[in-house]
């Protein structure tokens, strides 16, 4: 009986592991089919509102990291979020720098053979940034899931960006091929490739293949025009533009109405300054307070940086290994001479790792997963 328990554990731990493998593989699987879904978010009037709507998903299981772990611990706060997905002794941290943030997109995967078919992508304005993928179990949750992290991005200072739902040929061999197919020899125009249901775009009446090349009667060069969209849409609910498109060896002229994604920021800001409180010059968001300190050497070498006074219980700092007496000398390789510039590296960037000085010696320490 022995023996069969443990030929039983050993087939059960094959089992997990096997599958976890087909499962990661079938994600990144060039098969796996993407359906475009536009979607406008709605922003919430209030943080705290994104927060414990957030919370409800989690504790729901409603939504995954990408591969298909459940959250067990969201750590946020104005500049970053951070979701932890863990699947028995598996794990996968989903890391989101709320400031740059500049757009969340809605998928659905078909052929996806897993729960969680929706999908949200979080695409960041800094292009060297990694693009960050949640998956949930359902259309409304996917779209609760856009709200929030929207809401988050625009209070941390973020711009989004607006969508039409036009998708367009990026490729330089696809863009060539399809001029061909439609007869059009100009050295201008943007391509549609797709164009999402339900979206500004379709309820407009364009179609794939067309070539946009007017807005508003200026000549468009190529898909960079959007950002000319964008600049006009501050400020207002939405915008219409006067677009002329090539279609069928003949020019259509179509009305595209833009919304503005960001509408509602200046009441959510508002929302959040009334209940934001000031910080103390020597206490930053890490959950830490510290003074200016100088440390010489014995080698008469002086480290100049902030001396730990007093850790808060479970904050980033005392999570990442710092200990009361340290002298944080960097943060992100970035040097710490005063809290003035402590303050200025957190809030621009989520905090990677530290340099302090302790008892002399140099030491370098990752940051916890946590704000």
């Amino acid at each position: 009986m022995r023996t069969r328990a443990k030929i039983l554990i050993f087939l059960f731990a094959f089992l997990m592991i096997f599958s976890s493998i087909s499962f990661a593989a079938e994600l990144n699987s060039k098969d796996l089919q993407w359906e475009p879904k536009w979607y406008r978010p709605k922003i919430l009037p209030s943080v705290e509102l994104a927060r414990s709507v957030l919370a409800n998903l989690m504790a729901s299981q409603k939504f995954s990291t990408w591969l298909g772990y459940n959250p067990s611990k969201i750590d946020v706060d104005k500049y970053g979020l951070r979701i932890f997905g863990t699947y028995e002794k598996l794990s996968e941290t989903v890391i989101i720098n709320l400031a740059d943030l500049k757009a969340t997109y809605l998928y659905y995967l078909p052929n996806l053979d897993r729960v969680y078919k929706w999908c949200v992508v979080i695409v960041p304005h800094n292009l060297n940034a990694n693009i960050q993928y949640l998956r949930a179990l359902d259309l409304e949750t996917s779209q609760n899931l856009i709200d929030v992290l929207d809401t988050m991005a625009i209070a941390a200072g973020s711009n989004l960006y607006s969508s039409s739902g036009i998708i367009f040929y990026t490729d330089d061999k696809e863009i060539e091929k399809l001029k061909k197919d439609i007869g059009w020899n100009e050295g201008y125009g943007a391509f549609v490739k797709l164009v999402e249901a339900n979206s500004p775009a379709d309820v407009s009446g364009f179609k794939p293949g067309d070539v946009i090349v007017e807005l508003n009667g200026e000549r468009v060069k190529d898909n960079s025009f959007t950002m000319d969209i964008q600049k006009v849409l501050e400020g207002k609910e939405s915008v219409q533009f006067d677009v002329k498109v090539y279609r069928n060896k003949a020019f259509q002229n179509l009305s595209l109405t833009v919304p503005n994604f960001n509408y509602g920021k200046d009441k959510l800001l508002l929302s959040l300054n009334q209940q934001s409180s000031q910080i103390p010059a020597n206490k930053v968001n890490l959950g830490i307070h510290v003074k200016p300190d100088t440390y010489t050497s014995g080698s008469n070498v002086n480290y100049v940086g902030l001396k730990v006074l007093k850790l808060d219980p479970n904050g980033l700092a005392e999570e990442s290994g710092i200990k009361v007496g340290d002298i944080i000398l960097e943060i992100n390789d970035k040097p710490v001479r005063d809290t003035a510039s402590m303050a200025s590296i957190i809030s621009n960037e989520i905090p990677v790792k530290f340099k302090v000085l302790r008892n002399g010696e140099i030491l370098t320490l990752d940051a916890a997963q946590s704000f």
